[in-house]
């Protein structure tokens, strides 16, 4: 199986955080979705299945640490500290 581009979920309270990794992820060829909140991000991974999930530990409704087994349970993960 090649890696590709792909459906990427960011899920990130700050927006210049969320603005970042949405260029750097589109520069690189993939589809982006973005995400305010924890409890939005589970229902857009319901909604559109993305192959991959990159999640901010702090946000306000739900700890992106806590809350990564579900994430995981739909797709792969990549839990990120925003500094923004």
């Amino acid at each position: 199986m090649t890696a590709g581009p792909g459906k990427v979920l960011v899920v990130d309270d700050n927006d210049a955080g969320r603005y970042v990794k949405r260029r750097i992820l589109e520069q690189a060829g993939h589809s982006v979705i973005e995400a305010r909140e924890g409890f939005e991000a589970l229902r857009i991974i319901v909604a559109t299945k993305p192959e991959v999930v990159v999640l901010d530990v702090k946000l306000p409704d739900i700890k992106g640490t806590s809350r990564a087994p579900s994430f995981a349970a739909s797709c792969a993960i990549t839990v990120s500290a925003s500094v923004c």
